[in-house]
């Protein structure tokens, strides 16, 4: 399959893959501010609505690998690859690795031992993997944005965006640092940051058909 083929389909993917993560966060910043987190557990459409999400993480995944190519030849630079990664990582562990855990563990959990799932201490070594990936969005989105605040590649709007995801990224942590709340507009503000960067990944993808500018400011899809 040719280059620009794969392009087109990693274009396709992000864009589902931002419908299928923005959707489920939603989803699931509505469920956890109206119901406890072992009645949600214990409910089979959790299991669903968590499969989901893991599933728009991996076609994010997929569709930000094709990204690489339109990087390099729009001139992102080394900056904007590593925040590719970055980001990248975020939605590994973020997206598919606690996804899976709420789908397949907290079941189980639920069965056998609720009072972990009612209990707001986090373990330390939890925290620092969560910190990391917050810190690797945040990061990542920041260096992704740089080509195209400085003109590299085009549009401006989208390293904007990115700028304003990361500090909801942060922001959101902070105010929502005991996890999940019963206040619904405290959810949904801190899952805003990823919802806007998988937004601005996800619009690209519909642009996957404009080619780079002859000039070598990319347009990136």
């Amino acid at each position: 399959m040719a280059t620009p083929d794969l392009e087109r389909l990693g274009g396709r993917a992000r864009v589902l893959g931002a419908v299928v993560t923005g959707l489920h966060l939603v989803a699931r910043s509505v469920l956890t501010s109206s119901v406890s987190a072992v009645e949600l557990a214990r409910s089979p459409g959790w299991m669903l609505l968590n499969m989901l999400g893991a599933s728009g993480a991996i076609l994010l995944l997929a569709g930000t690998a094709a990204l690489l190519p339109q990087l390099v030849r729009g001139g992102g630079g080394l900056l904007a690859l590593i925040g590719l990664g970055l980001v990248a990582w975020f939605w590994l562990f973020s997206g598919v690795f606690l996804d899976l855990h709420a789908a397949l563990l907290m079941p189980w959990l639920a069965k056998e031992a609720p009072w972990m799932l009612t209990g707001r201490d986090i373990p330390s070594t939890l925290l620092v993997v969560l910190g990391s990936a917050l810190l690797a969005l945040c990061s990542g989105a920041v260096l992704l944005a740089i080509p195209f605040l400085r003109g590299r590649l085009q549009p401006m709007w989208v390293g904007i965006a990115l700028l304003a995801g990361a500090a909801l990224s942060l922001a959101g942590d902070l105010v929502a640092r005991d996890g999940p709340s019963s206040s619904l507009a405290l959810n949904l503000f801190s899952n805003l940051g990823p919802i806007l960067v998988a937004g601005v990944l996800g619009s690209r993808g519909v642009r996957l058909s404009l080619p780079l500018q002859p000039n070598g400011r990319g347009e990136l899809p």
